[in-house]
């Protein structure tokens, strides 16, 4: 699980929120996590990430890291979830996410696509992304 890795290996000052929708996952996460200093184990959905951020006076995000099924989800709410993404993350914010499927390729391209032409994304991240993009689509 990458919330292991993440924990063991983030700076003591970096604030850290999962957030799991699955009531046994979360309560799992919770017990092996809650006594941690910055992490906050969250009970709920990525779609209301502004209310988490503002009950915990985040105002900053550094980076998301995400494993959420968007195969599974409908492209409503993957399309709400990775708007919201981008805007907490505004334009220096990295977004890392894996899927088990290239069932929505063509949608994530499409996001990473508008990001870099609103300026989202800069320009050294813009030509990173392209190569992920080009090697993606072969």
């Amino acid at each position: 699980m990458f919330t292991d890795e993440i924990i063991q290996h983030k700076h003591p000052d970096t604030i850290f929120l999962a957030i799991e929708a699955n009531e046994t996952f979360y309560q799992m996460l919770k017990e092996k996590y809650a006594h941690v200093e910055n992490v906050y184990i969250i009970h709920g959905s990525a779609e209301n990430i502004k209310q988490y951020l503002n009950k915990y006076e985040i105002v900053k995000v550094d980076c998301i890291v995400s494993g959420l099924p968007f195969t599974s989800l409908p492209s409503s709410i993957s399309s709400f979830i990775l708007q919201e993404t981008a805007h907490v993350l505004g334009k220096e914010g990295n977004f890392i996410t894996f899927q088990y499927s290239k069932v929505k390729r063509s949608f994530f391209l499409l996001f990473l696509i508008t990001l870099i032409l609103n300026g989202y994304i800069g320009m050294f991240r813009r030509l990173m992304c392209l190569l992920v993009v080009v090697k993606w689509l072969h």
